[in-house]
């Protein structure tokens, strides 16, 4: 028989070597991170061995954080809604029943079973947990049709999901560019942007370099959304306003800027242990942390901070 075994973390996640010995592929608890391939199968034996090296460790280190999940493969869901209605990280951001109500009830983009395609494929990945949720998703849709936005632009393609919605969005008259330097998922963001019948400017390479080209064409976006390299988000607003590529009523979006729960805590906004967090979630945490305080002190910048999916900021001009 074989079972599948995952590590949860309430509140502080740390994906360590020791516990990935156990499980290879751990991401912390969000509806649209909880995917079949987060889990490993292994057998009965290797999962005892597994249990008793593990467990002076486990009880030492994480005793009131960690618990051990064991469901046979026959049981094991989707999405595992009984993980994320006890996290505490997701109290204000809604159970992914909840979520997938939103989506629900929510108008669909015309090339919607393609989305669907798209986000099953993305769900293979090692790091889905990138992909932008479908509800996320919709509401890009739903600010770029409210703002009458022609020109857009995309910082992180990934797979395409945000960029699929964003696409949908566009006029005829309008564009879309997303820049990315992983040409495997930003195929995959082509497929289906062409499956879809939708246009956009997919450009390949590092996001900065492709900023400075773009200036150099005088580019200007009714639209920016940004979700990339968190440490270097103060660089590419930098970048966008500093070259005038920001239309005068322009607006930009920027995704995580409250990331995995733990910019606040970095923040002193609550207390944590720095020794039980993982150091490449408190390391984009502090970067994040920057950002964000550069925007709410810059003059020349409105913001508000959304504590839905994993943060948003909402950012226009005075």
């Amino acid at each position: 028989m074989q079972y599948r075994v995952k590590l949860i973390f309430d509140q502080k996640y740390n994906s360590g070597p020791k516990t990935r010995l156990i499980c290879r592929r751990h991401y912390p608890v969000f509806p649209h991170y909880l995917h079949k391939s987060a889990y490993r199968s292994i057998g009965l034996k290797q999962l005892s061995r597994s249990l008793l090296y593990f467990y002076p460790y486990l009880m030492q280190r994480y005793f009131s954080l960690a618990r051990t999940i064991v469901r046979t493969q026959s049981k094991v869901r989707h999405y595992t809604t009984e993980h994320v209605k006890n996290a505490s990280i997701l109290k204000a951001r809604g159970t992914y029943a909840e979520l997938q109500y939103a989506v629900d009830h929510s108008t669909p983009i015309p090339q919607q079973s393609i989305w669907d395609d798209l986000v099953k494929e993305t769900e293979k990945l090692d790091n889905a947990h990138m992909m932008a949720p479908k509800a996320q998703g919709l509401l890009l849709n739903q600010l770029v049709g409210m703002l009458g936005a022609r020109n857009l632009l995309e910082i992180g393609t990934f797979t395409g999901s945000s960029t699929l919605a964003l696409a949908s969005a566009v006029s005829d008259s309008g564009s879309l560019v997303s820049l990315d330097m992983d040409p495997t998922v930003q195929g995959m963001a082509a497929d289906a942007i062409n499956k879809a019948g939708l246009k956009a400017d997919l450009r390949l390479g590092n996001a900065l370099e492709s900023l400075g080209k773009l200036s150099q064409e005088r580019r200007q976006f009714d639209f920016v959304f940004i979700d990339a390299n968190k440490s270097d988000y103060a660089n590419y607003l930098d970048c966008i306003l500093d070259n005038n590529m920001l239309a005068e009523r322009g607006v930009i979006v920027v995704d995580n800027v409250l990331f995995w729960g733990q910019v606040h805590r970095t923040a002193g906004y609550e207390s944590y242990d720095p020794n039980t967090t993982s150091k490449r979630i408190l390391k984009a945490s502090k970067a994040i942390h920057a950002f964000n305080e550069k925007v709410r002190n810059d003059p020349r910048l409105q913001v508000v901070v959304l504590p839905a999916f994993d943060g948003i900021s909402i950012i226009r001009r005075k």
